[in-house]
C-alpha cells in the first residue's frame, strides 16, 4: 500500500497568488488500518483556505463519494501542514489551496 501526495495546479492557474503548502514527510496522511487491511483505496482531493497569516482558515474534501475514515486522515494533515501564502504585490493575501492523496494498494 503506498500514499502520493499531488500538489494540484488549478489554483496556481486560476490565481496566481495562491497558496503552497510545505511538504513535511513527517506530516503525511496515515494510511486508515482498516482501510489498509483490507486493501482499500481512495484518490481524495481536497482544499484549503490559507488566511494572511498563514494559517489554515477551512478545509475542505472536494471528491465526493470519500469513506469518512480516509476523508478524516486527509483532513487532519492538510489542518496540521504548514503554508506558504501567496502575495500581491508583497503583501501576504488569503488564498486557496488544492491538492490530492491518492491512496493505493
Amino acid at each position: 500500500m503506498s500514499l502520493t501526495l499531488v500538489p494540484e495546479d488549478v489554483a496556481a492557474r486560476v490565481h496566481a497568488f495562491a497558496p503552497q503548502r510545505v511538504f513535511d514527510p513527517a506530516l503525511a496522511p496515515r494510511y486508515p488500518s482498516e482501510a489498509l487491511r483490507n486493501g482499500r483505496t481512495a484518490e481524495i482531493q481536497h482544499s484549503v483556505t490559507v488566511n494572511a497569516e498563514g494559517a489554515v482558515k477551512d478545509t475542505k474534501i472536494v471528491s465526493s463519494g470519500v469513506s469518512a475514515e480516509f476523508a478524516e486522515a486527509v483532513l487532519d494533515y492538510v489542518r496540521k501542514s504548514k503554508y506558504i501564502t501567496g502575495r500581491r504585490d508583497g503583501v501576504p493575501v488569503e488564498g486557496v489551496y488544492e491538492g490530492k492523496c491518492i491512496f493505493t494498494a
